[in-house]
């Protein structure tokens, strides 16, 4: 992904084909991302059965609050960039998705680091 980031030029015209790929390219990012089975597996589930022995309500309203704020701080992602797209053209579009493939190259490195610790 991050090789695509780095060689990638302004946005195509075609957003319908544009928007289909960068749907799948997003839930596949989504799948192999370990931070949600890692919260769920630690700190979600645990949290889930100590509301639940409190009754089903409290159970529902933390998850409930959790997707709110996780979705609603996507959203608000999602339409933060829409507004301030315009100033992403050309240039600086290109010099925008180089920092993000950097970025990746890093994360992958951090996390094949920890992992590699934790199979130590």
């Amino acid at each position: 992904m991050a090789w695509d980031n780095a060689r990638s030029g302004p946005p195509a015209a075609d957003v319908d084909t544009a928007a289909a790929n960068s749907i799948l390219r997003g839930a596949l990012v989504n799948l192999l991302n370990p931070h949600p089975f890692i919260f769920w597996l630690t700190v979600g589930s645990p949290l889930l059965l100590k509301g639940w022995e409190q009754g089903p309500a409290v159970a529902a309203a933390f998850l409930v609050g959790f997707y709110t704020c996780l979705i609603g701080a996507k959203i608000l992602l999602a339409v933060l960039v829409s507004k301030t797209s315009h100033a992403f053209t050309g240039r600086g579009y290109i010099i925008v998705m180089r920092l993000l493939a950097a970025m990746l190259v890093l994360l992958a490195f951090y996390l094949f680091y920890e992992g590699w610790k934790l199979l130590s």
